[in-house]
């Protein structure tokens, strides 16, 4: 009995890689868009004067909600992290440092998987049309 032998192109392959890596990047761009929002404990209003004390306060829980809707919430009661964060210029700020806006960006691509996918699935699919058959107009 003789073996067959699948033969793939290798243009193809790299297409359907980029097909599927595209989307993922372009989703994870997209979520640079989501909004974070925190709930500290001890305080009401983020209008905290550098005066008072406001490294007391900690976050009681951090939600960041996706550009497709979907919520990513963490609990960070227990790790004692302060509600507020001083930059240089000696403004008070609730969101996270971009390091680790990062965790929750990669969290939230894969919480809107479905639409990376199906993105990949529809190129795919066009890909493949476009090269078994040829569209003339006469």
């Amino acid at each position: 009995m003789k073996k067959k032998e699948i033969v793939l192109n290798k243009n193809i392959v790299q297409f359907v890689l980029l097909a599927i890596i595209a989307p993922l990047i372009l989703t994870f761009i997209l979520e640079h868009f989501g909004e974070f929002k925190a709930s500290s404990l001890g305080e009401t209003s983020y209008n905290v004067h550098k005066g008072s004390n406001y490294k007391k306060i900690r976050l009681h829980t951090r939600t960041f909600h996706t550009v497709f809707g979907n919520k990513i919430e963490e609990n960070l009661y227990k790790k004692n992290i302060p509600a507020y964060r001083e930059t240089k210029k000696g403004t008070l700020l609730v969101s996270p440092n971009y390091g680790k806006q990062i965790r929750y960006y990669a969290k939230a691509v894969v919480a809107d998987i479905a639409y990376p996918i199906s993105f990949s699935l529809i190129i795919i699919a066009i890909f493949m049309f476009r090269r078994k058959f040829a569209l003339k107009l006469n």
